[in-house]
C-alpha cells in the first residue's frame, strides 16, 4: 500500500462535520462549494483506495489516504 498523510493544525472538526465531508455543497467555509472533496473521494474510490479523516482538539485534522501499490512490468 502507498500511504499519504495530510495534516493541518487548524480548528478541530466536530463529529457531525466529519460525517458531512465529501457531500455535495457541504462546506465549513463561507465561500466555496466543497465539490473538491467530493470529487477527490470519488477519485480515491475509483483507484481502489481508501480514505480516513480524523480531527482532534489542539491537533487539527488529519487525512490518511491509502492506495494499492501496483508495479508495472
Amino acid at each position: 500500500m502507498i500511504i499519504i498523510k495530510i495534516k493541518d493544525e487548524g480548528c478541530r472538526l466536530t463529529h457531525e462535520q466529519l460525517k458531512q465531508l465529501g457531500q455535495p455543497y457541504y462546506s465549513t467555509k463561507t465561500k466555496g462549494t466543497e465539490l473538491g472533496l467530493m470529487i477527490s473521494f470519488d477519485i480515491i474510490k475509483r483507484m481502489h483506495g481508501k480514505h480516513k479523516v480524523s480531527s482532534k482538539s489542539d491537533e487539527g485534522t488529519c487525512f490518511i489516504l491509502q492506495f494499492p501499490y501496483v508495479m508495472k512490468p
